[in-house]
């Protein structure tokens, strides 16, 4: 298997693998799955040690870029819902929304707080959101 195999591969085991625990998938998922970032590296980043995510990603930037490519062909596969989240500090009182990228460029910092949704968990949220409507009726 060559290393754009692997990758891909690895990519796929890491999506699939966050899907089924969480019900979504992020490219931080996917950069922890495949070890270019550290669960440490992670924390320390959301109790503001580090000022941008990207400063915490480790290893060839044309392996990153590349697992990311595949990971946007995967999404694409798999029909995921897009859903945008907001990163913010945590453990300290004035929570500050976190950065990813160095410059701020507002379409990286997108690409990073786009989460993929499995329309399982749509399903599942539209369900209880009906069932408690009517609990309240």
């Amino acid at each position: 298997m060559n290393d754009r195999q692997e990758i891909n591969t690895r990519v796929m085991k890491a999506a699939e693998h966050a899907l089924a625990r969480k019900g979504f998938v992020s490219t931080i998922d996917i950069l922890l799955g495949l070890n270019f970032i550290s669960q440490t590296g992670l924390h320390e980043w959301k109790i503001g040690k580090f000022a941008f995510f990207e400063s915490l990603i480790q290893g060839n930037p044309r392996r990153v870029e590349y697992a990311l490519e595949c990971f946007q062909r995967w999404v694409t596969h798999k029909k995921l819902t897009i859903s945008m989240s907001v990163y913010r500090s945590v453990g300290t009182v004035n929570k500050k929304e976190l950065r990813f990228s160095k410059t701020g460029n507002p379409k990286i910092e997108e690409a990073y707080r786009t989460h993929y949704v499995s329309s399982d968990l749509i399903d599942q949220k539209k369900e209880k959101r009906t069932k408690d409507k009517l609990n309240q009726d």
